[in-house]
Order: structure tokens, then C-alpha cells, then sequence
């Protein structure tokens, strides 16, 4: 598989860059990957240059910070181009070695920077941690990275699975190194960039590139006024008093203003622990996952069920699905009352399926919160990320929330995608109104698909039932009428879980059971026998008034129904 060579690779390439350790200055680390595919043109392939010169001169101009650059070149041949190093000038030089066209297999130059990530180093400035980051100049169009060939980029190459798998990556990296796009090209793929760039990065204008070099600088400022200036938020007033008693002499543009206020407002991706910095994701991202196309899809409203045992778990109120348990027939839950649990949907109990919560059309009504769980959103006014929702007025629900203003939302495509509801000021999305008729037919139709997904999971779970029945000798196949008399499936499901099989010829006299408030007392062999199974397993067969009723019945019309009384208890037979 590619992606191991490229971190056995990655692993190669960190034993050089710390053999070179001695060219390494004492400041933070930064990694460049430069997009020189065919996909950016020739004039794009100029602007990299020019932006990178003017990168490295900046830093060049700011020794006290003594940074370290790494190259990694994606296109033609990937490879790092230059290991981490202060020698600005030697750095600049490496750009003449640089060739023009193939593809872009990012994905790779991603991975290849981890070799570049673990050597290098984090710095403390205050509660702040200046680690390693990534910058990446492209135009935002992978391939697929498991593709070694000479040809050149085009957009046949350029996949959604090649995006994915990018995606996945920087997913990975992204939770401790923030990551920074320069947009570039004929054509670039501006809202795909601002995706990778979402945590702790951001994107950069061609004009703006110089601020690249005046990161940690901006970083030592906001640590500093974060950790003397009892805040809850700053202004650009606040960073003018702030320089002026802090950082006599020093001018802060309004591009440095810019800078101090965003990581500021990330702060706390800046100040979390390496170590424990996203293990509710990661755990988030495994559990809060769709695992069976039988079940209810995530963002489905759902409410008790006829098996429902859990008191008032539910607040006798609806919910929403948030995934699917590592169980198989489990759903877990998020009640509008705010609990949490995990509840059978098609799982056995004792050879009866369990049905706990069933879906319901029940739109959530939000009460002094600005978002929850089960919303329906369309896109709001920030929306950047083209039809990844299915195209203008889809609809998805949400069903994850986070404190920093993102959620989660699964759309009508089946995407589940996580956007902005405040994160950085910004909206992807915004609330629909719970009672219009879009909502109100989206929901209907979530449940129509769940209600005939649910009916196949049935016949297949019937087909497994009638599988092990004739593997344990009752009813072989030679005593099953598939097309007289016989149904097109000889095993019938009751609501509670129990079966029947026609066409058995019985000479058991235990079917001398209590039913229709009479007794059976004499031994019935019928040609058309239908039989029940209890929880224990155990076939028997009807008594005579009840199996002559169902035959009745079923020769009057073969796709109808009959309720029979058997000791107590109502059961319908189709």
C-alpha cells in the first residue's frame, strides 16, 4: 500500500533531517509544500516562486526568531527538496532545482512531512505552544496519491477519493500542527483549501504572504497580552495600548492585528496538550459513525418503541440518532431532554427482535439555545464548500455539537460534514423553520427510507431464521410448498419476535393448547400445518380451529392477515 512507503519514507527522511541538525536554528519549525504540478500552469508555477522567495526573505529579515524551513515538492517527483534549516539564502536556492508538471499527489507530500514533523521541535511562549506547522502553496487539486505515472495532471485524475484521502491526512496532522494554504494557479480550489486549513491555520492571499514570516512574532504578542491582560476579549484598541507598554518602538500593522486577533480567538488550540488534545474527537469520530444501511441514518428522529423498558429515559419526548453502536441492531441516541444512551433497533433478545425506539416525523423545537441536536439546517450565508450538501436547499440534520462553533451535520446525500455555526464569526449554515413544508417532507421521507430498509432487514433476518430451523431437522425443505399452498416465505414473523412454517405434517399431540378459550384434546394431522416457535425455539403446531382459520384465510386470499388468540395473547399471522 502507498500510504506505508510514504511513512516509511517519512521516517527516512526524519533520520537525515536530525544527521543535519547542526544547519538548524533554534527557532520553530515550518514546512513549505510546493504544488508544481501541471494543474496550477506555468504562470502558477511562477507565482510559487515569487511567493516563496518573498517568504524566506521576510524570515531573512527577522534573525532574532531564527526559524527553520523545510521543502517538500509535490509533482513530477516528490521529495523533500531542502531538510529543515536556518540558511535562509541556501533555502532560496533550492528553487532552481524545482521542475514544472505531473501530477498532484498531495496526500503523499502530507505524509512525507511527517518526517519533517517529528524532527523537528516545539517552542513555549507562556501557556502558548509554537509547534511545527505546515504551509502549503497549491491550487487545491489532488490526485490519487497511489498513482506513479509520468502523465500529466488533468481533471480525470483529480477524484473526490483523492480529496478524501487527503482529507483524512491533514485530519490527523491538523490536530497539533496548524496547517496554512496559499492559493495559487489558473484555477485554484479556494473553498477545498480553506477546508484543510479549518483548525489552527487559515488561508493566505498572494499579498498578504509576508505575515507567513511574522507568525511566531504575532504568536509571542498574543501569548503575552493573553497571559497579562485579564480579558475576555480583545479589540484592535486593546492591541495598540498593549504595544505600547509591552513592545516600545515596535509598529503592529493592521495585518499583524489581523493575525493576533485570530490566534487569539484559537487560542485554545494554541494552549491544549499534545498528548490529550483531541481524544473526544478521535473517540467522537469512531463511535458517531454510520456501520449498518439497515438502520436508521444519523440525524433520523426517533421516539420510544413497542419494546421500549428504559422508565423515562426519553423524557417522553423525541430524539435523534447519533450513530450506530459497534453492536449490531443498536442505535445510539440523543434525547431533545439532553441523555444519551444506546437502544436495540432489530437486535434479538432471547430470539425475539427488539424494537426500542422506532422513527418518528417529530421536527426539533429548540428552547433558549441557539442550536441542538436534531436541528434541519440548509446553507447559511457563509457557505463555502460547493455541493458537498447535494446542491442549493438540501437539507441535513444535525447531530454533533461542539463548544467552539462547529457542527456536525448529515446531509440528504448521505455526507456527514462538519461546518461553521459561529466558529471564527462564520455561518455554513443556518436553521430552517421546524414547520415548513421542506422539513416537514424531509422528515417524512427519512422515515419511508428507514420504514422499507427496516421491512429488507426483516425478510433477511426471517430468511437466517428459516436457514437454521431446516439445518436442526424441523420442517426440511421436502415438506415446504414453495408455490401450492406454501407462502413465498414459510416463515412468518409476529411483531414479537415469534415464527410459523406452514406445510409440516405434525403427529405431535403437545399442540393440545388452551386457544379461542377452548382445549384441544385429540391429535391433529393436518396437510397445511401451521406452526408457532416459542423463545425457547420450539416449533408447535397450531391447534385445529386456529390452523383451519388461517387456512381459510390464506385460500381466500393469500397476501392477508389473521389475529388468533393463543394462551392470552393476540397474534397476527400474514
Amino acid at each position: 500500500m502507498q500510504k506505508n512507503f510514504w511513512r516509511n519514507q517519512a521516517s527516512i527522511d526524519a533520520t537525515k533531517s536530525v544527521e543535519l541538525r547542526y544547519q538548524q536554528g533554534n527557532g520553530p519549525c515550518n514546512i513549505f509544500i510546493l504544488d508544481t504540478s501541471k494543474s496550477i500552469g506555468e504562470e502558477g508555477f511562477i507565482q510559487i516562486k515569487a511567493i516563496f522567495s518573498s517568504i524566506i526573505d521576510e524570515f531573512a529579515n527577522h534573525p532574532q526568531e531564527d526559524e527553520n524551513i523545510a521543502v517538500i515538492v509535490c509533482g513530477k517527483i516528490t521529495k523533500f527538496q531542502h531538510y529543515h534549516s536556518n540558511r535562509y539564502s541556501e533555502i532560496k536556492g533550492c528553487l532552481e532545482a524545482l521542475e514544472y508538471g505531473g501530477l498532484s499527489p498531495l496526500t503523499a507530500a502530507f505524509l512525507l512531512s511527517i518526517g519533517a514533523l517529528e524532527s523537528g521541535y516545539s517552542r513555549g511562549i507562556c501557556e502558548f505552544k509554537v509547534r511545527p506547522r505546515i504551509i502549503l502553496i497549491s491550487d487545491g487539486r489532488p490526485t490519487d496519491f497511489n498513482i506513479f505515472s509520468d502523465e500529466e495532471d488533468s481533471p480525470f485524475y483529480e477524484t473526490l477519493q483523492a480529496k478524501d484521502h487527503l482529507l483524512q491526512v491533514v485530519k490527523q496532522l491538523g490536530r497539533q500542527h496548524p496547517i496554512f494554504c496559499i492559493p495559487v494557479g489558473k484555477n485554484p480550489d479556494v473553498a477545498f483549501l480553506k477546508y484543510l486549513s479549518l483548525k489552527g491555520g487559515r488561508i493566505v492571499c498572494p499579498h498578504e504572504v509576508k505575515q507567513i514570516a511574522r507568525y511566531t512574532h504575532n504568536l509571542r504578542a498574543t501569548a503575552l497580552l493573553s497571559a497579562t491582560q485579564n480579558l475576555k476579549g480583545i479589540s484592535r484598541q486593546t492591541i495598540d495600548s498593549f504595544a505600547q507598554s509591552s513592545f516600545p518602538g515596535t509598529i503592529f500593522s493592521d495585518e499583524d492585528k489581523d493575525d493576533i486577533l485570530d490566534i487569539y480567538t484559537k487560542r485554545s488550540f494554541y494552549t491544549m496538550d499534545p498528548s490529550d488534545s483531541n481524544d473526544e474527537d478521535e473517540e467522537a469520530d469512531t463511535e458517531l459513525a454510520e456501520r449498518d444501511p439497515c438502520l436508521p441514518n444519523i440525524g433520523t428522529r426517533v421516539t420510544r418503541g413497542p419494546d421500549w423498558h428504559w422508565s423515562d429515559q426519553d423524557s417522553h419526548g423525541p430524539g435523534t440518532v447519533i450513530g450506530h453502536s459497534k453492536n449490531a441492531g443498536w442505535l445510539k441516541v440523543e434525547w431533545d431532554s439532553g441523555g444519551k444512551n444506546e437502544y436495540r433497533y432489530g437486535a434479538a433478545l432471547m430470539d425475539r427482535v427488539k424494537y426500542e425506539v422506532t422513527t418518528c416525523c417529530e421536527p426539533r423545537i429548540l428552547h433558549n439555545t441557539i442550536i441542538a441536536v436534531g436541528c434541519i439546517v440548509t446553507r447559511g450565508p457563509d457557505w463555502e464548500l460547493g455541493d458537498q450538501d447535494g446542491g442549493e436547499g438540501s437539507l441535513g440534520s444535525v447531530y454533533r455539537i461542539k463548544r467552539n462553533g462547529i457542527v456536525f451535520v448529515r446531509w440528504s446525500n448521505g455526507c456527514l460534514i462538519n461546518h461553521r455555526y459561529g466558529f471564527d464569526g462564520k455561518f455554513d449554515v443556518f436553521i430552517c423553520d421546524p414547520f415548513s413544508a421542506e422539513v416537514i417532507s424531509f422528515l417524512q421521507t427519512n422515515c419511508d427510507v428507514t420504514r422499507a430498509l427496516t421491512r429488507t432487514a426483516s425478510e433477511r433476518h426471517l430468511g437466517r431464521a428459516l436457514k437454521a430451523t431446516d439445518e436442526t431437522g424441523i420442517g426440511g425443505k421436502d415438506n415446504i410448498e414453495h408455490e401450492k399452498g406454501g407462502l413465498g416465505s414459510p416463515c412468518l414473523k409476529l411483531p414479537k419476535g415469534q415464527y410459523f412454517k406452514n406445510d409440516r405434517v405434525s403427529e405431535d399431540s403437545s399442540s393440545d393448547i388452551e386457544a379461542d378459550g377452548s382445549k384441544e384434546s385429540e391429535t391433529y394431522i393436518a396437510e397445511k400445518q401451521w406452526l408457532w416457535r416459542d423463545y425457547n425455539g420450539k416449533w408447535t403446531p397450531y391447534p385445529r380451529k386456529i390452523n383451519d382459520r388461517i387456512n381459510k384465510c390464506y385460500n381466500r386470499n393469500p397476501h392477508s392477515t389473521v389475529v388468533v388468540v393463543l394462551n392470552k395473547q393476540e397474534q397476527r399471522t400474514k
